[in-house]
């Protein structure tokens, strides 16, 4: 092998990029190859690996498919290449520290991988092309990782190089793997950056250093991340130009917006291209979307406007297509400030530019349409937000205006200092109208909801009441009512109609809201949902038990949650979706549910029911488990309606995680034999399952409650492993025998049944094995005490 010499010619690197350099050049150099090591390719070692460190004068290669590992060292900093050039073609990993290069030359296939976090200083040339790009990377593909590239980095328009690893595993959609850091000059590179699945770029800069420059083109392929970061390393003000930036479908834009509103912007001279891109305001190491930007205060009836892009040159000739782009809500909702609406824009500047902004803003004029017939002679009453009084005059449409309102715009009950009730004869909202309440309460003899609806309820007053009627009128759209954070809204209104009605929490990161059901709901035939809105569960932020995070409905009566259900899936006519939590009115003993045609949905994650000490509530309709039930209270739970699983098919079968039954406090009384036949039944030290003795109806009598369709029907929360079983109903002073369940022989080996023994009865327990091979405990009772006889 030849060394090279320092007296040898050397490619300098401003020189370099009039062509590549090629393998003859480098058959001089110090060829660092696999066959020159001196111990495995695979063994870290305090040296090189070859046994040769690159010294003073010399040029190094490393050929095409060929292996080079640095030193193990973790503080390996400065520049330990005092070489002058080193050209990869094949593949080198350093382990740490900031290393400094004086020219480093990536071909073809070159791959450059650190095992830890580190920099990378001095001069790169990229010399590899699009056919077989070369890649900067994690040596591990496992574990967040990061690397500053402050060096001066160049290419022709032909070359390409690929920031992360390429993947065809699972994207993580919430947070990257790989970080990238470009704080260096690239405005000389002309060629093709690209940023791979879960990888990250973010354009960086120090003030003194001012904005950045990439003269080439950057494509942010699926599951990649572009991160626009002020406050770390970024003043206010400065943004990245590029030449051309592609953002494919499933990648990422994160822009952390200053004070002022101004984000951390991109230039773009030649081209954009934006496919189906999620919008994300976002700092980086933070789990919080939106709420960690630093937004401008937002003021009703007023817009925010927050550049993300801007075009010039020949990119503001052609503007992309912004219809697959997501953008979050607005960060900051403040009390009593209305809902956004939210769209991405396009807007020509005075010098030829076009920015594209991410635009919030409100629809409301505030003006009534009361076109279908005239109250008093008022066409229109306009609403005045900043007036006291409802209306601009101070009247507002009385109980003998003849025919009703429409309401073609938005309006807003605003009652003064959130205290003052609102009075309305009969009101309709056409399709996809909004309602703002912000008075204390409204009485309306009937609003109706036509479609698409969004009542929404201001924060100010923390209690408010909708009373009179509501309906809610058949349509392919859903009428939500969204609760602010912590508010409590009583909907004391008889509900009526066939439609689709939606209870949701407004909020960011806190999704707690309070819906009391106080009115008669028998003649609603719709559809009732119950949705929670809560961060990325990938991150596991769920909605926190200790902090009630939860919407809370609470039952008001035997129908506040329906009556019949004409529409075409009855199984899920209730549906509580994630972090519901069902209650009964302090006041109140029992509730029972009893429509048969109103299934009940747990359509994601957790359910809870909680039952005060005293209270009962029954559900006697369908339970169809697509996510687990929660038992919390000392008060009682009573299933005695079929049970079913996923869609509400009685072929379906359970699914882990998706059937669970968790008896946390107090009591669940099985009274039917199908109530309970595929869930796990977990129960918690100080709770309890229970049986009806007096229920003997559909075969509960014979066989108790059928577990069989589950491998692990009971998981018990003591120590020895008991389940315990309160038999109730038993008549006093007559002896009873009782099926308190039945389970397959293979789970009766195992079950520990512990009969909590009823007062004055003795109880003697049993196994009885049935025809099919399974197998039903029973209890026999026989009364026990003094018997006094008076003569």
């Amino acid at each position: 092998m030849k060394i090279a010499v320092a007296s040898i010619l050397f490619l300098a690197f401003a020189s370099a990029s009039a062509g590549a350099t090629t393998s003859e050049e480098c058959n001089d150099w110090l060829v660092t190859s696999g066959t020159d090591y001196a111990k495995s390719p695979l063994v870290f070692g305090d040296d090189w690996q070859s046994g040769k460190k690159p010294a003073a004068g010399t040029t190094n290669y490393i050929a095409a498919g060929q292996t080079l590992k640095g030193p193990n060292k973790a503080a390996l900093t400065g520049n330990p290449f005092t070489g002058d050039c080193f050209v990869l073609a094949g593949t080198m990993t350093m382990h740490a520290g900031s290393i400094t290069w004086k020219d480093l030359r990536l071909q073809n296939g070159a791959v450059y991988s650190w095992a830890s976090s580190s920099a990378l200083n001095g001069k790169i040339l990229v010399e590899s092309t699009g056919e077989n790009p070369a890649s900067i990377r994690s040596f591990f593909g496992a574990g967040i990782m990061a690397t500053d590239i402050n060096a001066t980095v160049k290419g022709e328009a032909d070359s390409e190089l690929i920031l992360g690893r390429t993947s065809n595993g699972p994207l993580k959609t919430y947070a990257p793997d790989h970080y990238f850091f470009v704080k260096g000059d690239w405005s000389e590179f002309l060629g093709t950056l690209r940023v791979a699945t879960n990888s990250a770029i973010a354009f960086q800069s120090n003030a003194s250093a001012g904005n950045k420059t990439l003269g080439g083109r950057v494509v942010v392929e699926r599951g990649g991340y572009w991160l626009g970061i002020f406050g770390y390393g970024f003043p206010s003000g400065v943004y990245t130009t590029v030449g051309s930036l592609e953002m494919k479908d499933g990648s990422q834009f994160w822009a952390r917006p200053d004070s002022g509103g101004r984000a951390s912007l991109v230039v773009v001279t030649n081209e954009l291209i934006l496919g189906k891109v999620k919008l994300v305001y976002k700092a980086i190491w933070s789990a919080n979307e939106r709420t960690e930007a630093s937004l401008p205060s937002y003021a009703v009836g007023s817009e925010v406007a927050i550049p993300l892009f801007k075009l010039t040159g020949v990119a503001a000739t052609k503007v992309p297509d912004l219809s697959g782009c997501e953008i979050p809500d607005y960060p900051q909702k403040l009390g009593g400030i209305l809902p956004m609406k939210k769209e991405l824009v396009c807007r020509d500047n005075d010098d030829g530019s076009k920015t594209i902004y991410a635009r919030y803003y409100d629809d409301i004029d505030w003006t009534m349409n009361t076109s279908k017939t005239s109250q008093k002679g008022w066409s229109e009453c306009a609403l005045n937000p900043d007036n006291a009084s409802y209306w601009v005059d101070g009247r507002m449409p009385s109980s003998d205006s003849a025919g009703l309102a429409y309401a073609s715009q938005p309006m807003e009950w605003r009652g003064s200092s959130n205290s003052a009730g609102f009075e309305f004869p009969d009101l309709t909202f056409i399709v996809g109208k909004t309602l703002y309440f912000y008075a204390a309460y409204a009485n309306i003899g009937n609003l109706i909801l036509a479609g698409g609806n969004t009542v929404f309820v201001h924060q100010g007053s923390n209690t408010k009441h909708l009373r009179g009627k509501l309906t809610v009128i058949s349509d392919a759209k859903a009428s939500t009512i969204y609760n602010y954070i912590g508010a409590t809204l009583y909907i004391d209104a008889n509900i009526a109609g066939d439609g689709t009605l939606q209870l949701r929490p407004d909020a960011n990161l806190n999704p707690s809201s309070y819906y009391h059901l106080t009115g008669d709901n028998s003649q609603f035939h719709g559809r009732l949902n119950s949705i929670a809105k809560f961060q990325n569960k990938d991150l596991g932020l769920y909605p926190d038990p200790a902090k009630n995070w939860y919407t809370t409905i609470y039952l008001g009566g035997d129908h506040c949650l329906g009556g019949e259900y004409t529409g075409s899936t009855p199984f899920s006519a209730l549906t509580l979706g994630a972090w519901t939590k069902l209650k009964i009115e302090p006041a109140l003993n029992n509730v029972t549910l009893d429509e048969v045609n109103r299934g009940i949905l747990i359509s994601n994650e957790c359910l809870q029911v909680e039952t005060l000490a005293g209270q009962k509530l029954s559900i006697k309709q369908q339970l169809t488990y697509n996510g687990n039930l929660l038992k919390l209270g000392e008060g009682e739970l009573e299933l005695a309606g079929p049970v079913r699983f996923i869609d509400g098919n009685s072929q379906s079968e359970p699914k882990p995680d998706c059937n669970r039954l968790i008896v946390s406090n107090g009591t669940v009384t099985v009274c039917a034999t199908n109530a309970v036949d595929g869930v796990q039944i977990e129960v918690a030290e100080d709770a309890r399952l229970a049986v009806d003795a007096a229920c003997s109806s559909e075969g509960m009598g014979e066989y108790g409650f059928i577990n069989t369709r589950w491998t692990t029907p009971f998981v018990s929360g003591l120590q020895n492993g008991e389940i315990p079983v309160e038999v109730k109903g038993l008549e006093e002073g007559k002896p009873a025998s009782v099926a308190i369940c039945t389970v397959s022989a293979e789970t009766a080996e195992n079950l520990k049944l512990r009969i909590i023994r009823a007062p004055r009865f003795a109880c003697t327990p049993a196994k009885r094995v049935n025809a099919d091979g399974t197998v039903t405990f029973c209890a026999s009772f026989r009364p026990i005490g003094f018997g006094v006889i008076v003569r």
